[in-house]
């Protein structure tokens, strides 16, 4: 416990954040926001715009889970960073889940009002995923894959894309977040079931849970290529459906076989780049 102590002692105000509020998805879930902005818009004030609210809600979103986490974070050994044993660290965790609100919706005002209505709902789907988190935990995942497939209607569409284009890749997104977020699940599994939480490995078993995250990806990729071509739909979308599971495929395999941390560093990682597919439909 005194090492856990020691995490945020001694650094400083902008360490503390960043550790906080996980700026590298933050950044990553804004620049797919920024991109498909710019695609519909060609206006560098609104693509500005939304890559600054798209940050905010999405640090946000870490920042308040976070805090609400903080108790729980006693009982997983895993993670390095505890607000449970810093009142300084929780005092900043605080103070910026209120400013991300307010920025969020603050810059939202001066968008489009259907990115307006996209991000306070994403905030308040955050909201709720953090404090249900922690009891119902396939919930949570729905929640969370929502929000991010919400990411492609931060803008109105125009130009050569069609709603139902957008339906499919926001499909394949809250698919893709959902399988991953299961996974994600068993890593935790331990101090989940130490405090009580209902997550999918402890519900129904690790092995059966990461089965059906791998049945979900496996066939998400099968049903929606079959419609790209069935439709003859934007060729592009298959950047993606086949791009960031081929890309995931081995971290998944891996750390369904073995889940060691080893393996699953290489699931997060894996599972992590293939997010840069997304970027792929918007060229």
């Amino acid at each position: 416990m005194s090492n856990n102590k020691s995490n945020f002692e001694g650094k400083s105000l902008l360490f503390i954040a960043l550790k906080i509020l996980c700026w590298w998805p933050s950044f990553i879930s804004a620049l797919i926001a920024t991109q498909v902005t710019y695609y519909f818009s060609h206006s560098w004030k609104d693509t500005l715009l939304v890559f600054m609210s798209v940050f905010s809600v999405t640090a946000y979103g870490f920042t308040i889970n976070n805090i609400i986490d903080a108790e729980k974070d006693k009982f997983a050994p895993r993670k390095t960073y505890k607000l449970i044993f810093s009142k300084r660290a929780m005092q900043v965790a605080k103070i910026q889940a209120i400013l991300f609100v307010c920025l969020a919706i603050g810059l939202g005002l001066f968008l489009p009002t259907q990115s307006l209505i996209i991000l306070c709902a994403t905030l308040v789907l955050l909201s709720v995923y953090s404090f249900i988190n922690n009891k119902y935990g396939l919930i949570a995942n729905v929640l969370t894959s929502l929000c991010v497939s919400a990411l492609v209607w931060v803008y109105p569409i125009s130009g050569d894309f069609s709603v139902f284009e957008m339906v499919i890749l926001s499909l394949f997104m809250f698919l893709f977040i959902l399988s991953r977020e299961i996974y994600m699940d068993d890593y935790d599994f331990h101090s989940d079931k130490k405090y009580g939480k209902r997550s999918l490995p402890i519900s129904i078993g690790r092995q059966q849970a990461k089965l059906l995250s791998l049945t979900i990806v496996t066939t998400t990729v099968i049903v929606l290529s079959f419609i790209v071509f069935n439709y003859s739909l934007n060729i592009k979308l298959l950047v993606p459906i086949i791009g960031a599971p081929l890309i995931s495929y081995l971290g998944y395999i891996k750390y369904y076989v073995d889940n060691s941390d080893k393996n699953f560093k290489l699931f997060f990682n894996t599972t992590s780049f293939a997010y840069i597919t997304f970027f792929g439909v918007f060229i």
